[in-house]
């Protein structure tokens, strides 16, 4: 198997875990959102 179709493999599985983890589920959204804005206050200094 070639190293370019291992990679679009990997790259296809990794999104399919995130769609499953994170944009799923109401909770899950929830829970990304949270992340992001924390994300943003320390990237910004404010936390």
């Amino acid at each position: 198997m070639e190293l370019p179709k291992i990679m679009e493999l990997v790259g296809l599985g990794y999104t399919g875990w995130f769609v499953y983890r994170y944009l799923l589920f109401k909770e899950s959204r929830k829970e990304l959102a949270e992340d992001i804005e924390s994300l943003k206050k320390k990237i910004a200094g404010t936390e």
